[in-house]
């Protein structure tokens, strides 16, 4: 069982993913490794390449490296609990909203990982009320024909543990920030996991 104590919140480990242009959020040059860098798969109608290779890392892997894809960096907390930083909404310069990203686990990997979505700037969400993120899973779709679907256990949206880390950065104009919590079980081995704030809306 996965638990969250959001008294006595535990100092993250190591960053495992960070954007490669620039970034918005704080930064952590320390340690810092880029992930993957490959676009989404063919089946979700784009026209990204999916993935060539299986995850051999023996841990979770992220990235957002694809159309709409949208986090800033995740740092992991445990093998199974992972901090995700989110980037400005497209042309605004405060509002942190839409969240898109990849997760590849290792062969004989299916249990649950805890996901804290760290800086949210609405002090209210559908999450909430009982909102799930949506995902998209390459074997899921490959042996069902599965599409986008909602899930997720455990779903809590509360003020975040980040709060003043991110406005010690910010003194003269302090917001406060608000961190959407789930846990989501994955299905497969060896699978390609997609999660957005709702079914994104491409280009392609």
């Amino acid at each position: 069982m996965i638990v969250y104590d959001k008294v006595r919140y535990p100092q993250y480990k190591e960053i495992v993913y960070k954007r490669k242009d620039q970034l918005v959020q704080p930064l952590e040059p320390n340690g810092v490794k880029n992930m993957l860098g490959i676009g989404g798969p063919l089946e979700m109608g784009g026209n990204q390449a999916k993935t060539a290779k299986s995850n051999t890392t023996g841990s979770i892997q992220f990235d957002c490296d694809f159309e709409c894809g949208n986090i800033d960096q995740v740092r992991q907390r445990s093998p199974v609990v992972f901090d995700i930083w989110m980037r400005n909404d497209t042309n605004g310069s405060s509002n942190l909203q839409w969240f898109y990203f990849r997760m590849l686990n290792p062969p004989g990997f299916t249990d649950k990982v805890k996901i804290n979505i760290v800086n949210f700037t609405k002090g209210n969400s559908l999450f909430y009320y009982g909102m799930k993120p949506s995902f998209w899973s390459l074997k899921n779709f490959q042996a069902r024909g599965t599409g986008w679907y909602q899930a997720g256990y455990n779903v809590d949206y509360d003020i975040s543990p980040y709060h003043g880390e991110i406005n010690k950065l910010n003194p003269h104009k302090p917001k406060s920030y608000y961190n959407m919590s789930f846990e989501y079980k994955f299905d497969y081995s060896d699978d390609e996991v997609y999660c957005a704030y709702t079914v994104p809306y491409t280009y392609t």
